[in-house]
């Protein structure tokens, strides 16, 4: 059963050549400012998100927030840090944050009035079958342009059509919308000596099981010959 579980798992694949595809490996070396007491730090979009590109309103953004471990953040975009290294959250350890509403001090918060776009151009895997992201709100993802999926659905947004291929890959959110992203990996789909080797641990499983049955037949059969 161990082993069956391991084949299984084996089908999760490799970001290609895609840099910090799940904004897990950020560099962090700075320099990095503080905004305001309390609040997140600001850096450079290239370092912090390291391999993105982030457009607002289509423009490009070259600075991005940053808020470690309990820092408050409350701004447009924030990689936010959602646990220790050695506590690691289901979402790992960063995660973007798109705030729909910008913050103003001493003012009360505006809707964005333009949508926010975060892109890396990169390779599909050539085993790729799908890509899995969580979207906390809505989130819309496109290759090349064209929308594949959205984060309203658990499973994974196929991608097979571009596997192999160089494209540009890019999460969209609304004008207004709030949303926390994280992308997790591509899934592929086992080649035909996986899918055999976990049909010969499923048999090997129901003969088990099987077994367990007759032993557990024959063992009562005898209790009732044999008082």
């Amino acid at each position: 059963m161990k082993t069956l579980a391991l084949l299984l798992a084996s089908t999760a694949s490799l970001a290609g050549d895609f840099l910090n595809l799940n904004f897990d490996s950020p560099d962090l070396s700075g320099p990095l400012t503080s905004t305001y007491p309390g609040g997140p730090l600001e850096g450079n979009t290239a370092e912090v998100l390291q391999g993105w590109s982030i457009q607002y309103g289509g423009e490009s953004q070259s600075s991005i927030y940053f808020a470690p471990l309990g820092l408050q953040w409350a701004n447009t975009i924030t990689l936010t840090e959602n646990s220790m290294e050695e506590q690691q959250s289901p979402l790992g350890r960063y995660s973007l944050v798109i705030e729909g509403f910008r913050p103003t001090l001493g003012t009360t918060p505006i809707p964005n009035p333009m949508d926010t776009r975060i892109s890396q151009r990169g390779i599909i895997p050539a085993d790729a079958a799908g890509l899995r992201f969580f979207g906390g709100g809505y989130v819309q993802l496109f290759v090349n342009g064209e929308r594949v999926g959205d984060s309203g659905s658990l499973d994974p947004v196929n991608v097979s059509h571009w596997a192999g291929q160089e494209v540009d890959l890019e999460f969209r959110v609304g004008a207004g919308d709030s949303v926390r992203l994280d992308v997790f990996d591509f899934t592929s789909v086992p080649e035909p000596s996986t899918w055999a080797l976990v049909g010969l641990g499923a048999a090997a499983l129901g003969w088990q099981l099987h077994g367990g049955v007759r032993r557990k037949d024959g063992g009562s059969a005898k209790r009732d010959w044999n008082p």
